[in-house]
């Protein structure tokens, strides 16, 4: 995931900062059982200060905003905290994030995920293939609704090829 958070942000840097502004989504955020509560060291699965995909995928939003504001962008989520369980105010109906995205103006809208699961589930054993990146663009054929939006989606592809499948995995690469 940070291979896939810096590609991201290389890919911003290569564009100029001047008025770009980005929107991210770190996904539902209350603490129920959709959240992939798992135990951790220290922590019984449902722990909230264990493993929760709202907190992971928090975290990653607020590093990734981070960055994206010390190279000059515009940043806004859709959330800032974890928390409760079920459909609250940590968890925004989707078509309410994409009206906040584009009353904001957002120039992009990043939605970050964790399809990771035990065992078992989302991609086999050992949770193989079970995160991967989406990138998509805004139309419904190869012409799309925002231009070279489709350009984009082909350049963050290949920055994450490059990221995760031409170098080898490191530990906290």
């Amino acid at each position: 995931m940070k291979r896939l958070l810096l590609s991201i942000f290389a890919l911003c840097c290569m564009m100029s900062a001047n008025a770009i502004k980005v929107y991210i989504n770190p996904g539902h955020g209350s603490w129920g059982a959709n959240c992939r509560p798992m135990a951790t060291i220290n922590y019984a699965a449902g722990d909230t200060l264990g493993f929760f995909e709202s907190n992971t995928n928090l975290w990653k939003s607020f590093m990734l905003e981070s960055k994206l504001l010390g190279a000059g962008y515009s940043v806004k989520m859709s959330r800032r905290a974890s928390g409760g369980s079920g459909t609250n105010e940590f968890n925004k109906a989707l078509s309410t994030i994409c009206t906040e995205a584009e009353n904001y103006g957002a120039d992009y809208y990043i939605s970050i995920h964790s399809n990771a699961g035990p065992e078992g589930e989302l991609g086999g054993a050992n949770g193989k293939f079970a995160n991967y990146p989406v990138i998509l663009w805004r139309g419904y054929t190869s012409k799309p609704g925002v231009t070279n939006s489709d350009k984009m989606a082909k350049a963050c592809v290949l920055r994450l090829y490059e990221a995760f499948w031409t170098k080898p995995a490191t530990p906290n690469g």
